[in-house]
């Protein structure tokens, strides 16, 4: 047998090989340039459908869901690690905790929870472990804030989380509620707390179809119980549409409930993450909680000018809300997303997990060009879905499908372009040019900024990949679907009267805005402001985290500030419908609204500087394509991101995307495939 071979018939083999090496790439070079020419996403159709967390696993195995957007139990995940064709995707973006009603009361009733004592005490009495081990089978971890100890801003706070020491301490829990109680005249006979002879008791509203939520408020009642307290629950099914839970629908003042569960699901991460505690329903004219010193500390955080400073404030805050407890971070889960190993192109984001924005863009079924996504919730009959307010936290996945938004945070937590760019630039306090621009709110029009106004910050975005394409009707997006949406929500976040039935934090979004002004395809925003923290200087752009065409704005706008019978769902009243445009009653009447709506009554909020951004016959056309639309889909949800919803079937509750091939939209196939 010989070995040995010569230089030629060497050369000869190595020609051989990188022939076969090139037969065997060449496939996938040609689908490469043929996909960095295709627009949108790389899957053709998405299927969002509703599966309950029980039925999981059964619907992956038969093929029936690609992956699933909320996480496992204990046992299913270890069904799923056994099996070869699921793969397990890792976040800790779910957290638990207790939320407490701090309202004094009416009618002489004690609120035990009114008490700050009683309220630090619950840090020392709740065993946080037993809630890991019981309702989440070992699969989350004990926490005392809002972010898990891997995140950036943790080691900031850590000392004065440590300082506090919150662990099982009944002695000390039953001295400080002693204590409290005391204080306000309370009694403890009998091992059981009265007031004016009556016992003291506390109600809860339990969700009796989310097991984790409910094993985490029988713990917590137990523990209550067992310090003296009366604890009155309440149980409910969260898809009884007839059920209203007082936690979501009341006066905390009229003490209907004294604490309850809840779950917050991070959607997006922050480098910067200030420490806070789940807020409550505060209706309007109703009472509302303060804390004077928070609410100071809050402010400074949003103009700092150094990280030091920042992270001084952050302790800071982290101390009050921890003394003051209206709340209290149970547990973060570790959510263990299953996706079938056919799916190709999931990043995990160890913050968000699946919910990742470029997984969408980029996954793929490697044996069909249509993704199924199981989601535990997705739209919950007579919520909202409009292009103001989506009620049902599922949806938010089908928003962040639809629309692309202007910024972005990345896995590593840094702010980035991403449908629109900017630059961000120190001016000191300087005058502003004189035909930058503000809404008038009271004379309903643009107007150009007073004389002498001062800015800090310039923010240049550049709007070049977002105007001259398209709608998904396909009408291009031009200046005045931004003024119109600009304008629109500024004057339904300060006029007195929308603000009846309108939400007041949006005006968070224009705080600190001194003035805006158009360049060529750059919107340039002034703030009287400086932060060294990009995301506190990107608030305004973050307004645009959803958008449509301003048809559709204005038509809803007429419906619902035209005392019609509607809102978009920012407010609990009985007598008003929430808007819904998949509902073919509500869509009807939004085209009632735009059959009547003159040009005259938008051009006051697409017009600046005398130049008009939207003309009439902007307006005729685009009437046309939105009833085209809704001939063919059904619906009148049109956004400008890589898909567009083709269907909502109601009976099923699924939601069918496209993808939107458009040759105006800016991303092509294969650039999501990102780190």
């Amino acid at each position: 047998m010989q070995l040995f071979k010569s230089k030629k018939s060497l050369g000869i083999i190595s020609l051989a090989i990188i022939v076969l090496a090139i037969i065997i790439a060449l496939p996938q070079y040609l689908e490469m340039k043929r996909d960095a020419k295709i627009h949108g996403p790389v899957a053709d159709t998405v299927i969002f459908k509703k599966v309950a967390k029980e039925n999981v696993l059964k619907e992956l195995q038969a093929g029936n869901i690609d992956y699933y957007l909320s996480s496992l139990d204990s046992t299913q995940a270890l069904a799923a690690k056994n099996d070869k064709n699921i793969k397990l995707y890792s976040a800790y973006s779910e957290f638990g905790s207790i939320a407490f009603n701090p309202a004094p009361g009416k009618g002489g009733k004690l609120n035990p929870f009114s008490i700050q004592k009683v309220r630090l005490a619950m840090n020392y009495l709740v065993d946080k472990q037993e809630i890991v081990d019981t309702a989440y089978g070992g699969l989350a971890i004990p926490v005392a804030a809002n972010i898990i100890p891997e995140h950036p801003s943790y080691q900031n706070i850590k000392p004065i989380v440590d300082k506090y020491d919150f662990k099982v301490d009944k002695t000390k829990a039953e001295a400080l509620i002693a204590e409290g109680m005391k204080s306000v005249g309370a009694v403890k006979t009998d091992d059981k707390w009265t007031y004016k002879n009556k016992p003291v008791e506390l109600i809860v509203y339990i969700d009796n179809e989310t097991k984790d939520s409910k094993e985490m408020a029988e713990i917590i009642s137990t523990e209550l119980e067992g310090v003296g307290f009366t604890v009155n629950k309440n149980y409910y099914n969260r898809s009884d549409e007839s059920f209203k839970s007082p936690t979501y629908t009341t006066d905390p003042n009229e003490l209907k409930w004294n604490f309850y569960i809840t779950g917050w699901i991070y959607y997006g991460a922050s480098k910067y993450t200030s420490f806070g505690f789940p807020g409550i329903y505060e209706p309007k004219g109703g009472w509302k909680y303060e804390n004077q010193e928070i609410k100071d500390i809050e402010e400074q955080m949003k103009n700092c000018e150094t990280e030091a400073k920042w992270a001084e404030l952050n302790r800071k805050l982290t101390d009050l809300h921890l003394n003051d407890s209206v709340g209290i971070w149970l547990v973060a889960k570790e959510g263990l997303s299953p996706a079938r190993s056919a799916v190709k192109g999931l990043v995990n984001d160890e913050h968000i997990g699946l919910r990742f924005l470029g997984n969408i863009r980029q996954a793929k079924n490697k044996n069909s060009n249509t993704l199924t996504i199981g989601s535990e919730y997705l739209y919950e009959a007579g919520s909202s879905w409009n292009p103001v307010v989506i009620e049902s936290i599922g949806m938010i996945d089908i928003v962040n499908a639809i629309h692309d938004p202007a910024r972005w945070n990345d896995k590593d937590l840094e702010t980035k372009p991403f449908r629109w760019g900017y630059t961000i630039k120190s001016t000191g306090n300087t005058d502003m040019p004189a035909d930058a621009f503000t809404w008038n709110v009271n004379k309903n029009k643009w107007d150009n900024v007073a004389k002498g106004t001062k800015a800090k910050t310039e923010i240049t975005l550049d709007l070049s990949k977002y105007l001259g394409t398209k709608w998904h009707d396909g009408e291009e997006i031009n200046w005045g679907d931004v003024l119109y949406f600009i304008a629109s929500t500024w004057d339904r976040s300060y006029d007195k009267t929308k603000q009846k039935i309108s939400d007041e934090g949006w005006q968070d979004y224009f705080e600190g805005l001194q003035g805006l002004r158009i360049s060529g395809d750059n919107l340039i925003v002034y703030l009287d402001r400086t932060d060294f923290d990009k995301d506190n200087l990107m608030i305004f752009p973050k307004l645009f985290q959803r958008s449509a065409p301003l048809e559709i704005y204005a038509g809803s706008d007429k419906l619902v500030f035209g005392n019609k019978g509607f809102q978009y769902g920012e407010i609990e009243n009985d007598k008003l419908q929430k808007l819904n445009l998949t509902n073919k009653d509500h869509i009807a009447k939004i085209f009632t609204e735009l059959d009547s709506l003159n040009y005259s009554e938008i051009a006051p909020f697409v017009s600046v500087n005398g130049t008009s951004y939207f003309s009439e016959e902007n307006l005729a056309s685009r009437k046309k394509a939105l009833t085209d639309w809704y001939q063919t889909h059904g619906h009148l949800i049109i956004s400008d991101g890589p898909f567009y919803i083709d269907n909502y079937n109601s009976e099923t509750g699924d939601i069918t995307l496209k993808a939107f091939r458009s040759e105006a939209y800016p991303f092509t196939k294969g650039i999501w495939c990102v780190k």
